[in-house]
């Protein structure tokens, strides 16, 4: 029984660690955007 509580602990940790990243590459993508949408606005008033 503690064998199988350890690997759903670490299964959990695996999975949250993974969701973890996955916000911080897509907060870092975001921002790219954000920044892209910004310097073609700088540039093109006219879209």
């Amino acid at each position: 029984y503690s064998v199988q509580t350890g690997n759903n602990v670490l299964l959990y940790f695996t999975v949250s660690e993974c969701a973890l990243q996955l916000r911080r590459i897509g907060d870092k993508w975001n921002l790219q955007q954000r920044i892209l949408n910004l310097i073609s606005k700088l540039f093109c008033p006219g879209t």
